[in-house]
């Protein structure tokens, strides 16, 4: 007798077939706890009925949560959820900055192979840009609108993560006797480069919304003279005290990372 799954059916919000939002809902569930590592999800046709969808949604669901390694079905049985518990490492190495691992090779693989089916041959067998093409920088610079204030796709390079920004960035202001502001806790990325390309860096107080404009100020004073000075994570109101008092003095922000939140 094939006992009923304890679980909760839901679908998450969003503007997606409503198979990826199911299989997106059951995948949160299972990081969440709320779903038990090796447990039987419902029958599809049990969850159809209860979530008011038709069969082949869930079962295009059940599929897609089988490419990704986050189920699997066994004959006459039903549709059981990984073994693996996938949550986030209790602790977390901040010497590094990278995500948490809370994805298995199988959704990797999986996730992987689901965009081999979009790739375009003749798009990616020519010979492109090092900064992308304008179709990749104008996509982009349509996201960063809804975070800046402007994003002009014709300024704008891609690169192979933060530390090739921070290189390219840094590299192109080198000069004698430059100097970077920055908060006192700076990215270690950040200051292996600028050891490697002589630059001086000169910590910044800051309080919960980024640098303090007081203390850039009498650092501007003091020690810039019309360098440069580099922002954290910044609040809106923040960056706008911060950018006006370094022209004031003739320094330039450079943001830390190449997101929206550091813009």
């Amino acid at each position: 007798m094939l006992m009923k799954s304890p679980w909760e059916p839901w679908i998450a919000p969003g503007d997606e077939p409503v198979y990826q939002r199911l299989a997106a809902a059951i995948a949160e569930d299972l990081v969440n706890g709320k779903i038990a590592p090796g447990s039987r999800l419902p029958a599809q046709r049990d969850l159809s009925y209860r979530l008011g969808v038709g069969l082949g949604t869930v079962t295009k669901a059940y599929g897609l949560l089988a490419r990704q390694g986050l189920a699997s079905s066994f004959h006459g049985r039903g549709m059981f959820v990984t073994n693996k518990i996938l949550t986030t490492r209790k602790m977390v190495d901040l010497s590094l900055n990278v995500p948490p691992n809370v994805i298995s090779e199988k959704l990797l693989s999986g996730t992987l192979a689901s965009l081999a089916t979009t790739i375009d041959a003749d798009t990616y067998g020519a010979c492109t840009f090092p900064k992308g093409t304008l179709d990749q920088r104008m996509a982009v610079a349509g996201w960063l609108q809804h975070y800046c204030a402007s994003a002009d796709a014709e300024r704008m390079i891609f690169c192979n993560g933060g530390q090739h920004a921070l290189s390219t960035a840094l590299t192109a202001l080198v000069a004698p006797d430059i100097c970077l502001a920055t908060d006192e806790l700076p990215f270690p990325g950040l200051v292996r480069i600028s050891h490697l390309l002589g630059i001086e860096l000169v910590g910044i107080d800051t309080d919960p919304e980024g640098l303090l404009p007081e203390a850039l100020e009498r650092i501007a004073c003091e020690v810039l003279r019309g360098r440069s000075a580099s922002c954290c994570s910044l609040t809106q109101p923040r960056r706008i005290q911060l950018a006006g008092r370094c022209r004031g003095h003739g320094s330039r922000t450079l943001p830390s990372f190449a997101s929206a939140e550091t813009y």
